[in-house]
């Protein structure tokens, strides 16, 4: 018998956006839903939708395209397991017991509990999905996965999306930030600190769980693979909301980037993009396996062969569009004297909204120093070293790749080729990323 009152569960334990630092986030109104709120939110006999997946299986992109939906609100995380956890230990407090508890794989709560848990959560989330106009809302967060027990006897009817990624692809990417990942510490510290056979076990561990979770309840489980969802989207979600049971609107594609989602814990690469695009797959597809154990590689082996990948992914070749950003010239100067203040006053409220200067310091080839001073008695666009509220310094071939679509300016910004000196809030950042961004009908 274990007590999960012992155990800790960490809330930040995914990439904390460096972007926005003490920036203002937009956030809901949380004042207490009204009973109109209540009716037409669906209440608790709604039964929610969860996407589950380990970390950097792109659960992001997958929220952003749900919550696009008109039917569907998916917040950022929530840490919905982690607050039904934490709330079933406080109300077992209150009734003179430790902790629920779990024995033989089972966990035990009183229904008086388990219906107060639900009805809070059911509660507020309903209210919300009901003020944007919504009927379903959708959960996202990935520590769900450490959390299934409890939320299986909270929402029995619960609609699971299964979210998998080939294991290479999702170590990869989860190297970049393994140090901010608390799951992915533990494993490493429990494998005498070998990150790569910390971080595979720890994709296998939570790969294990979704396909028990898939063999006992089959229907209501749908498997949905990223390189799938990010090569043939079309094919794949008209079955997926088949499985929601919402009609399939194509022009949700359409509208992805555009739409506005809301802001919270989230990867912070998902607002500079502005494609579904299949350029990280296959980025695993380099990583040596010296040191790893050979019985880790076969229970990796097994569990991809068992969600039908190929042991490595290859990186997969777009085939150039025509017009493709990539392929213009680009010149610094030409950028900033003559594309950059077309694009101002071809999007007037986009640059209005944005509201601030910038001085870009450019460095390379052609490069130089430029103020784009966007607020409304701004100067636009000249070249000078002159003073801005904030410094953006950046090499003339990374700015190049990020106007045609090539870099995303979170990655970026993250690798330190781009930096930022002076306070600038996300939103704004956004925006600019907007008016920087070549168009694709550009000759």
């Amino acid at each position: 018998m274990t007590d999960p009152a012992a155990e800790e569960f960490e809330i930040l334990d995914e990439m904390i956006d460096p972007l926005v630092g003490t920036a203002r986030r937009a956030a809901p109104d949380l004042t207490a839903p009204s009973a109109q709120e209540r009716r037409t939110g669906g209440g608790s006999d709604v039964q929610p939708i969860f996407i589950l997946s380990c970390n950097r299986a792109g659960s992001t992109l997958l929220r952003f395209i749900l919550d696009t939906h008109p039917d569907i609100y998916c917040p950022p995380e929530l840490f919905l397991g982690q607050a039904a956890h934490s709330l079933a230990i406080f109300l077992c407090g209150l009734e003179g017991r430790s902790s629920y508890f779990e024995a033989e794989g089972k966990i035990y709560v009183t229904d008086a509990i388990a219906e107060t848990v639900r009805a809070v959560i059911s509660d507020r989330l309903s209210a919300h999905t009901a003020r944007r106009g919504k009927r379903l809302w959708c959960e996202k967060t990935p520590q769900n996965v450490h959390h299934l027990k409890l939320l299986e006897i909270l929402f029995p009817h619960a609609k699971h999306i299964c979210l998998h990624r080939h294991s290479l692809d999702v170590v990869a990417s989860a190297l970049q930030m393994a140090g901010r990942i608390s799951a992915i510490q533990r494993s490493i510290y429990r494998n005498s600190g070998h990150v790569l056979t910390g971080t595979i076990r720890w994709w296998c561990e939570t790969t294990r769980a979704l396909l028990d979770l898939e063999r006992t309840q089959p229907g209501r489980c749908f498997r949905l693979r990223y390189e799938d969802l990010v090569e043939k989207p079309g094919q794949v979600l008209a079955p997926l909301f088949s499985f929601l049971e919402v009609p399939w609107e194509e022009k949700v594609l359409e509208s992805v980037f555009s739409a506005q989602h809301d802001y919270g814990y989230e990867d912070p690469t998902i607002r500079f993009t502005d494609s579904i695009h299949s350029g990280s797959v296959g980025n695993g597809s380099s990583l040596s396996l010296e040191g790893v154990p050979a019985d880790v590689i076969a229970s990796m082996r097994q569990l991809l062969l068992e969600l039908g990948y190929p042991e490595v992914n290859r990186r997969s070749v777009e085939a150039p569009k025509p017009g493709l950003a990539a392929e213009r010239p680009f010149s610094t100067s030409w950028f900033f004297e003559t594309f950059l203040p077309g694009r101002i006053d071809a999007l007037p409220e986009l640059a209005a909204r944005i509201d601030h200067s910038f001085r870009f310091a450019v460095d390379g080839p052609d490069g130089g120093s430029w103020l784009v001073d966007l607020r409304p008695a701004g100067s636009r666009v000249q070249r000078t070293n002159g003073s801005a509220q904030s410094t953006i310094m950046i090499s003339a071939s990374d700015l190049a790749d990020i106007s045609r679509g090539a870099l995303n300016s979170s990655k970026a910004f993250l690798e330190g080729r781009l930096k930022i000196l002076g306070f600038v809030d996300f939103t704004v950042l956004e925006h600019l990323v907007q008016i920087l961004r070549q168009p694709a009908s550009l000759a």
